[in-house]
């Protein structure tokens, strides 16, 4: 099993990687495809998961979804930080460097497109939201060399290192969104 992770860029204490595992490899210019009109379901089934926390399916219906439809390309940064983060400063380093979490739609297409990223390190969309009772959390995608695996994570505490985020560009969305206005 071949593996690099090389840093192509910095936004103050955030670093952007670029990374490889078992063939498939997220640089500059990597991009998913999400379904938006797709349900959490089916997105989850297409994962193919070895295991999948118990509690996913019972509380499905509860993912905060986009109010997006179709299809879209987007460009995917994974970002980490040294330092351990809050989930607040964490969300509000990527606000500044206008960067927005992923949503449930676009980690489960993540964990897809690239299912042996997840072998190497836990993966979070930190904006895909599920309600259980009072308390919040979020889907990871992580595993381990024999195993892939989909589970919740509490959405407060603190993130060390060993958590990737999936995150994407505020700018590019606005000129994209900005570019089929014209168009039309």
């Amino acid at each position: 099993m071949t593996f690099f992770e090389k840093v192509v860029g910095f936004r103050g204490s955030l670093q952007f990687e670029e990374v490889s595992i078992m063939g498939d490899t997220i640089s500059n210019g990597s991009t998913i495809v999400v379904d938006y009109s797709a349900t959490v379901k089916d997105l989850i089934s297409r994962g193919d998961y070895g295991e999948i926390h118990p509690v996913i399916y019972s509380v499905i219906n509860a993912f905060k979804v986009s109010n997006k439809d179709g299809k879209f390309e987007l460009p995917i940064n994974i970002v980490h930080s040294e330092k351990v983060l809050s989930t607040q400063v964490l969300t509000s380093k990527l606000k500044n460097k206008r960067l927005r979490n992923a949503s449930t739609e676009e980690i489960l297409t993540l964990g897809f497109s690239y299912p042996n990223l997840q072998h190497k390190f836990k993966i979070v969309g930190l904006n895909s939201i599920c309600t259980v009772g009072d308390d919040k959390y979020v889907l990871c995608l992580n595993g381990n060399k024999s195993v892939r695996k989909l589970t919740l994570l509490p959405l407060e505490g603190e993130w060390s290192s060993n958590y990737r985020f999936l995150v994407f560009d505020l700018d590019y969305e606005i000129k994209k969104i900005s570019e089929s206005i014209i168009r039309k």
